[in-house]
């Protein structure tokens, strides 16, 4: 049953390790998410005041991190066919970015609007500017003091086209030059500079551009030969705590990045050790290739795309109910449902509306529908 919501690929050779990262952070986000809607509806003022949360809570506002998580993702898999060489045409990479991420993003997006509009919460006048903002991804530069009306957690999207539009120069203009790594690893650290003391106001590539800039370095370095020789147990063992690390450090740093500066490049040294022994090593292999994890990690951009939205319907349905009696029991209960009903919706969309437009020239076969030709092209 799970082959059905395997996710189809560009290039045809499927690396399961990816899923599992993807995984990682769409969960964390997820559960930070979820959380973050519970305590401020059910008025949890003190989340010590329910039983075990006075531990999970700190745990679970780290889940914003899983964004960063997946700006070196983007990095990492857009720079490394550029870094394999071979025939590159930008024409078609863009086509492709279209064709893949548009039709679910343009459905949701509309559809989100419908709903503001249909329930009344805002006005037609007060929707229209913000969707055409969105459609065409510069909610962050119009609105750059609020989240876009439409689908709040679409800003990170913004910057994800962004890096796509400026990855294929970068890496055409470096592939093969002997000197690319120090240009990578200069980037990485100009970045890291930005990010830290110049805090651009605006929502942008600049914001968070050394995550997307690690994912460059991780390329590089997964042509290589591996350095170091692992056995498994030693390798998993290092993974395990560099992912532990990950989430100390990034407590450490701050989401507003006021930790020490030497914290910060410590987090970005640790998040490259953890990405390249999954990558490169094939650490935790029981976990990052279960097919259970995989399959919501390739369903991620379904689940990013529809959560937020989401959470509030159904959370604010079984709210008004008062179905559930008791502050302790009603939390756990609520983000179990929450989480059920973000995975199972996302699960349906991603069959209907995401999957479908992952095989390659699909346009094109439509498109020969249309005027009646007989369908050509790739059909996957």
């Amino acid at each position: 049953m799970l082959d059905r919501f395997r996710r189809i690929t560009s290039s045809g050779s499927y690396v399961p390790e990816i899923d599992g990262l993807r995984f990682i952070a769409i969960s964390s986000v997820l559960l930070l998410h979820a959380h973050m809607w519970l305590v401020h509806w059910m008025r949890i003022g003190d989340p010590g005041s329910v039983a075990g949360l006075a531990l999970l809570d700190p745990v679970l506002r780290l889940g914003g991190y899983g964004v960063d998580i997946f700006f070196v993702i983007s990095g990492y898999i857009l720079s490394l066919p550029l870094l394999q060489g071979g025939k590159f045409s930008y024409r078609t990479y863009i086509l492709r970015r279209l064709t893949r991420l548009e039709p679910p993003y343009i459905i949701t997006t509309l559809g989100f609007a419908a709903l503001l509009y249909i329930t009344g919460r805002y006005s037609w006048q007060e929707i229209a500017p913000e969707l055409l903002s969105s459609l065409v991804y510069l909610n962050n530069i119009f609105t750059p003091d609020d989240l876009p009306l439409v689908n709040g957690i679409t800003w990170s999207l913004e910057i994800e086209v962004q890096f796509y539009l400026l990855c294929p120069l970068l890496g055409l203009w470096l592939r093969n030059k002997p000197w690319q790594l120090v240009v990578y690893i200069g980037l990485l650290f100009v970045a890291l500079v930005v990010q830290k003391w110049f805090k651009p106001e605006v929502l942008c590539l600049l914001s968070v551009g050394s995550y997307f800039a690690l994912g460059y370095v991780l390329a590089f370095a997964s042509l290589r030969k591996p350095v170091l020789a692992l056995s498994p147990w030693a390798r998993d063992l290092l993974a395990a705590i560099s992912f532990v690390g990950i989430w100390v450090l990034f407590a450490m740093v701050g989401k507003d990045r006021s930790g020490t500066f030497a914290w910060y490049v410590l987090e970005h040294l640790n998040l490259f050790l953890f990405f390249y022994l999954v990558l490169v090593h094939r650490a935790l292999p029981r976990f990052f290739t279960n097919r259970l994890v995989t399959t919501i990690g390739g369903m991620c951009y379904s689940i990013y795309l529809l959560h937020f939205g989401l959470l509030s319907f159904v959370g604010k349905l079984l709210l008004n109910r008062g179905w559930f009696g008791g502050e302790t029991s009603t939390y756990y209960v609520m983000m179990a449902i929450l989480l059920a009903a973000c995975i199972g919706v996302s699960a349906v969309f991603f069959l209907w509306f995401e999957k479908p437009f992952m095989q390659r020239d699909w346009h094109k076969r439509w498109w020969a529908r249309l005027r009646g030709a007989p369908a050509t092209g790739a059909a996957r």
